[in-house]
């Protein structure tokens, strides 16, 4: 992304051939290089038909482009912005008089009115806004329709707490977008967390009548929809982070936090079961200096093996990559195969050598003296094609 577009760069050779893609009006691209380096975010999206569209975010609007730079849509999805003023007789020095802070929509793509199309939902932790695709494939500017969250206490609103995460998935499996919301209420010392799932209904969602519910309390919780299993069914994957003063003085002692993941599968009535099925905790060592993890954020969804089952791969605390296989039973309970090197920073997986096999790029976008490293999968796993190994 750059800040009038976005530029394609193609790797099918060494040449570097690139195009750049003006988006124009309205407003400017909402994000573009900066200081840090680079960060992967999707920006391509094939669901809606055979050529791919890119859609762009600018300031209160997305605009979708084809791979030529022709502009098929453009819609206004809002977006929340706050700000700081450092006061000038204060005791606080700052680079800005004025400090903006920019938060723009979530996006997903999908079926919400059982048309067959797919639709633009756009999220904030305050609305959701629904834009329908026309019979003739176009979208309205403006949105079809918009649905209040009222999630956020004034009291978090003013001071900035609390989080609201919307996720649109097809829960169900009947075609249609249902919705998941996760409400973290308060801040560390007294958080709770809310998760409540809608069913998509005639075309929509109930926000009055949730169809599944979970309260944790004293816990930051991160929701994840994950077809674990490739059974074309979703499980909801739970990472809590507990905060009570037993694990504040860990955290301090330790330098480590431990976050849960919990796997809870979808049960024939169509509510998850809230005992989990699978529970694995990951200890992760924290630096005091930066406030960042030792080693990467483990990548959710993710089949190293090709063999049909999702697995978990962690930064071995910032030391290597360990691989827990996943399958029918006693699921990452047992480290699969461990590759020592530095794994701090951001991992992407992605098919490089068209093998079917998921390889890795591994870099810190805060750190410039680490060398951005590039891993190839070597079938070597258990349960790969053409291999021969145990796992190790």
């Amino acid at each position: 992304m750059r800040s009038d577009g976005v530029t394609i760069l193609s790797l099918a050779d060494s040449s570097g051939t690139h195009w750049d893609l003006q988006v124009g009006a309205p407003g400017t691209v909402a994000a573009s290089e900066d200081e840090r380096g680079f960060d992967p975010f999707r920006l391509v999206y094939t669901e809606f038909g055979e050529e791919p569209w890119i859609l762009v975010p600018q300031i209160g609007a997305v605009s979708a482009l084809t791979a030529d730079g022709t502009v098929v849509a453009r819609i206004r999805v809002g977006r929340r912005a706050n700000y700081f003023v450092v006061p000038a007789t204060g005791p606080v020095a700052a680079e800005s008089d004025l400090q903006l802070f920019l938060d723009v929509p979530k996006l997903a793509v999908g079926d919400v009115d059982g048309d067959g199309q797919a639709d633009i939902v756009a999220s904030t932790r305050h609305e959701v806004r629904v834009f329908l695709r026309s019979i003739d494939g176009s979208f309205p500017m403006v949105a079809n329709y918009s649905l209040p969250l009222g999630f956020v206490t004034r009291r978090d609103h003013i001071r900035g707490s609390g989080s609201v995460v919307t996720t649109a998935r097809d829960i169900d499996g009947d075609g249609r977008l249902d919705l998941m919301v996760t409400h973290i209420a308060g801040g560390f010392s007294d958080a709770t967390t809310t998760t409540t799932i809608y069913f998509n209904r005639d075309g929509g969602w109930n926000l009055a009548e949730p169809d599944d519910r979970f309260v944790s309390k004293g816990t930051l919780v991160s929701d994840l929809l994950v077809d674990l299993d490739q059974d074309n069914r979703l499980e909801l994957v739970r990472i809590e982070l507990k905060f009570s003063l037993l694990e504040m003085v860990e955290l301090l002692l330790t330098r480590e936090i431990d976050p849960q993941v919990s796997v809870h599968h979808l049960q024939a009535h169509g509510h998850f079961n809230p005992k989990p099925t699978a529970k694995k905790t990951i200890s992760t060592g924290v630096s005091f200096d930066t406030f960042r993890p030792s080693g990467f954020n483990p990548p959710i969804g993710l089949d190293v093996n090709s063999d049909g089952f999702m697995d978990l791969v962690t930064s071995a605390d910032g030391k290597g990559i360990e691989i827990f296989l996943g399958g029918t039973e006693n699921l990452f309970r047992k480290r699969s195969a461990i590759q020592k090197l530095p794994s701090a920073g951001v991992i992407n997986f992605a098919h490089f050598d068209n093998d079917g096999l998921p390889d890795f790029v591994l870099f810190d976008p805060q750190r410039f003296d680490t060398p951005v490293q590039i891993g190839i999968n070597r079938s070597e796993l258990a349960g790969s094609p053409r291999s021969s190994s145990t796992g190790r």
